[in-house]
């Protein structure tokens, strides 16, 4: 019995947390700064609940508290479709939205945090045993929720219905079987109405535009609306582009402006207004290749392609890594880097790559959102830091100010000012030769350029500064601080909280806590990581939490036969390597890397239960766990991965981890 509930206990949290963190990225905007925010509430709402938990003697029956968290997660999905809706359709999420908006998870986890402690309080299970036990219903659930349910059902449907039905099998399994039979059966007749409520709650419209299609894929959740005639694609609600609008005109001529040879393009976003058809018109080969390759399947339902544009079915940075072709032109129809996703094609490893895709005078154009009148802070960041990377890639960088600051970048001389003007007179329609004069004015051009500050930094794939600047531009005030600097503040920080919650907690709990701490950080890079270099954590995040969970009941097993000061090094040493298996950039390696985190903490866990007996002394270990894993979270998200990177962040890590486990091992 024992074993079930734990196993219970774990299935329900996995079908709980995952759609709810899911939703919680497409509220918003597929920010993925809502990763370790979301975690770290969740994580430290567990750790009250299984605190309270342990501080009362009373004990509430686990299914009940489960059953409570089916209900508690109606609610709370509903909130976070519902509340986005109230902002501007593709419009920009204020930062505190986006740190606040996952506090809506917090009765859910509290609620799971208690139910764990619960279940030692009624069971012989010895704690090592029932947070493997926990952990292997955390895998379970995941890949239940990868292989069969995400993309085939809604996100309500599962945390909702089945949660419920989770619970009612602990009933079962308690053996009161009439009970059980008439809540399943009251359970059946709400299924229905819960997926027509779930779809509902899905398709709310987007202010006054109507809905034409909405779906998920592994990128995130897309949609298409239409009003007066034009089309709009959104993914994670926010506005990729309108059939029609300016930038579409302006992405289609202005590369017409820089080169005369434009026979082979690769045009990366944006197709569907046009500009795949028009760059047809001049090129022998057109090759597009959409941010996320369902928009293209879905939109060509409404706007058709012309034959000679060949579709390439996967994103534009898959695209370069895996074919040979050369191009004349490779145009970058992104908006920004507005997300992680987005921001991979704004980085030196993404213009390696188009520069090794290039012909020798060929150029890339690609656009960043301005206004002419005014720049903010973040505008000005992100604009000279794309700008400067580029330079560090292409020989020649040149500027054109339209309705967004186009960059063109090459390695062969670009046209002069008034080269481009005397070409623009070629042109005809709406985009002519007083079009091109209207924005190449010199003052106008020399106000843009005045506004954009200088910088030696440098936006990378696992230093992915321009979005983070996008997202909080208040991290400009950290980034004067150099890496000796950090690491000098965080190793006494680290230092300071050593002595002073060593004097709080037991050495078991406090060794928790540290552990917590840096494989949750582990964790959160892997996430970070795995979304630069391949764009879709939205689909592969239940997976990757699973296999953290797997290692933590493998490590569980053999927890007590393991001496302290092998886990110690073990620990130590693995942050460390994360940084060349990270490079790697294997599909394969992502899961497991978490699976290795998994491990060190179940076998920590296992290890520090080996002297504690009371349920209150385990509640403190496990609340502990949380705590540091909340730490962790919020660190690496907040600060550390957008100010030193990545590899730095990891060296960190193992720099804090170590000081405070020797402490703990002096004093055990």
């Amino acid at each position: 019995m024992g074993k079930k509930v734990f196993l219970a206990i774990g299935i329900a949290s996995m079908f709980s947390q995952i759609p709810i963190l899911r939703e919680v990225m497409v509220s918003c905007r597929g920010s993925e700064l809502t990763i370790g925010v979301f975690l770290a509430y969740w994580l430290i709402f567990s750790s009250l609940g299984s605190y309270y938990s342990s501080q009362r003697e009373r004990y509430v029956d686990v299914w009940k508290t489960i059953l409570l968290v089916s209900l508690l997660n109606s609610v709370e999905l509903l909130a976070l479709r519902c509340i986005p809706k109230m902002t501007v359709p593709g419009a920009e999420l204020p930062l505190l939205f986006q740190l606040t908006l996952p506090a809506v998870s917090a009765p859910t986890s509290f609620c799971l945090g208690l139910s764990f402690v619960e279940g030692l309080k009624f069971s012989r299970i010895k704690p090592r045993e029932a947070y493997g036990y926990e952990a292997l219903g955390f895998l379970i659930g995941g890949i239940a929720l990868d292989f069969l349910l995400l993309g085939r059902t809604g996100h309500l449907f599962i945390s909702s219905f089945l949660v419920a039905l989770t619970a009612l099998l602990l009933l079962e399994i308690k053996r009161k079987s009439l009970l059980f039979i008439v809540c399943l059966l009251l359970l059946m007749t709400l299924a229905y109405p819960i997926t027509l409520l779930d779809n509902f709650s899905v398709s709310l419209p987007l202010g006054k535009h109507e809905i034409l299609e909405i779906w998920d894929s592994k990128y995130g959740r897309n949609s298409i609306s239409e009003v007066g005639g034009e089309y709009s694609f959104y993914s994670n609600g926010v506005l990729l582009y309108t059939t029609g609008d300016e930038v579409c005109l302006e992405l289609s001529y202005i590369p017409r402006l820089y080169r005369e040879k434009l026979d082979r393009v690769l045009l990366i976003g944006r197709g569907l207004c046009n500009v795949a058809n028009s760059m047809s018109e001049i090129s022998e080969v057109v090759i597009y290749s959409e941010l996320d390759p369902t928009i293209v399947k879905r939109g060509l339902k409404y706007i058709r392609l012309e034959d000679e544009v060949e579709i390439y079915p996967g994103d534009g940075r898959e695209f370069l890594k895996k074919r040979s072709d050369k191009f004349d032109l490779i145009l970058l129809g992104s908006s920004g880097p507005t997300s992680l996703r987005e921001n991979r094609y704004y980085t030196e490893e993404f213009f390696l790559e188009v520069k090794e895709r290039l012909e020798r005078d060929g150029i890339i154009v690609l656009g960043l959102p301005y206004s002419e009148a005014y720049m903010d802070e973040k505008t000005r960041l992100v604009i000279s830091l794309v700008v400067n990377t580029m330079r560090r890639v292409f020989e020649y960088v040149e500027f054109f100010p339209g309705s967004e600051l186009y960059l063109i970048g090459s390695d062969s001389v670009l046209p002069s000012r008034e080269e481009v003007l005397e070409r623009s007179k070629l042109l005809k329609g709406e985009f002519d030769y007083y079009y091109v004069l209207k924005y190449l004015e010199e003052d106008r051009v020399q106000s843009v350029l005045s506004m954009i500050p200088s910088t030696e930094e440098v936006n990378e794939d696992f230093k992915p500064r321009a979005y983070y600047y996008y997202v909080m531009s208040w991290l400009r005030k950290f980034t004067s601080l150099t890496k000796e600097t950090l690491i000098a503040i965080f190793l006494a920080f680290s230092i300071i909280s050593a002595i002073i919650m060593r004097k709080m907690w037991s050495v078991q709990a406090f060794g928790m806590f540290s552990v917590g701490f840096s494989t949750m950080i582990h964790e959160i890079v892997v996430l970070l990581s795995f979304q630069s270099s391949f764009g879709y954590v939205y689909h592969k995040i239940g997976v990757i939490v699973s296999f953290f969970m797997l290692g933590i009941y493998l490590g569980s097993l053999i927890g007590e036969r393991t001496r302290l000061e092998i886990l110690i090094l073990a620990l130590f040493s693995y942050t460390l390597s994360l940084t060349y298996l990270l490079s790697l950039e294997v599909e394969l390696l992502f899961p497991l890397m978490t699976l290795v985190s998994g491990f060190l903490t179940g076998a920590f866990f296992s290890r520090s239960c080996l002297e504690i007996e009371g349920v209150s002394e385990i509640g403190e270990i496990y609340s502990a766990d949380l705590l540091g894993g909340c730490l962790g979270s919020l660190l690496p998200t907040l600060l550390l991965v957008p100010v030193i990177g990545v590899t730095w962040t990891l060296v960190l890590t193992s720099a804090l981890v170590i000081s405070p486990l020797l402490l703990m091992l002096s004093r055990d």
